[in-house]
């Protein structure tokens, strides 16, 4: 996993401002919610670019593809934060229920207890989607259908053979983004730079995807045409 190419490599495109100046007004339009959605399907593009072998120049910006890309992987993720989602709420009900019967004292206890316990489950299963992720983006760069993300059996695959190369990756968003965070919070030129870097930050996330794809045997027959 070549970490530094992935963050210096889209300076070698000579149109690289441009294309990065197209991420950062993505940026500011992201209130729209689809401007965000054609920003995380541009990574993707980089990513399949970078799996079949060559990253530069960066992938012309293609708005409908990136869209359908960026939506795809979106609702993916968001399929697999249901159980989470439902463990919450079956949580929150069976708490309430708990502390709305009996004595007072031991049915907020209890109801307590189980609101915790519910939520701490809920608490695992979004930090095992922090493997999970990266990992549909990566069957996603490779397959390149919704439905591929939906087979738990090859994602988890994903997890297991490329634990160390999405554990590093994980590790260098969580740093970067908090880098990010705390230039963000400089008035004016740090907010300028923060987001000026906010959509390479997305263009490297992509690079390492497709770094993984590629250590995974490149491109395959169901790929669309990038």
């Amino acid at each position: 996993m070549d970490i530094q190419r992935a963050f210096t490599f889209f300076r070698d495109d000579e149109a690289w401002i441009k294309k990065v100046g197209i991420g950062i007004v993505m940026i500011l339009l992201s209130w729209l919610i689809l401007p965000a959605f054609m920003l995380g399907g541009y990574g993707v593009s980089v990513g399949r670019k970078v799996m079949n072998g060559k990253d530069i120049p960066l992938p012309e910006w293609n708005f409908g593809q990136n869209l359908k890309d960026g939506f795809a992987v979106f609702a993916a993720g968001f399929v697999y934060m249901l159980p989470a989602l439902l463990l919450m709420i079956v949580g929150g009900v069976l708490g309430g229920g708990l502390a709305s019967i009996g004595d007072g004292d031991i049915g907020a206890f209890l109801g307590g207890g189980v609101g915790i316990i519910f939520f701490l489950l809920a608490f695992v299963w979004l930090l095992a989607m922090g493997l999970v992720s990266p990992a549909l983006y990566v069957q996603y760069i490779r397959e390149g259908t919704f439905g591929s993300m939906l087979n738990f059996s090859a994602v988890t695959d994903i997890v297991r053979g490329q634990l160390k190369n999405i554990l590093m990756i994980f590790g260098v968003m969580i740093v970067v983004s908090l880098v990010l965070g705390v230039v963000g919070a400089i008035p004016c030129a740090g907010q300028i730079a923060a987001l000026a870097a906010a959509p390479v930050l997305t263009i490297a996330g992509g690079h390492m995807y497709g770094q993984i794809a590629q250590m995974m045997g490149g491109k395959t027959a169901k790929m669309a045409e990038f």
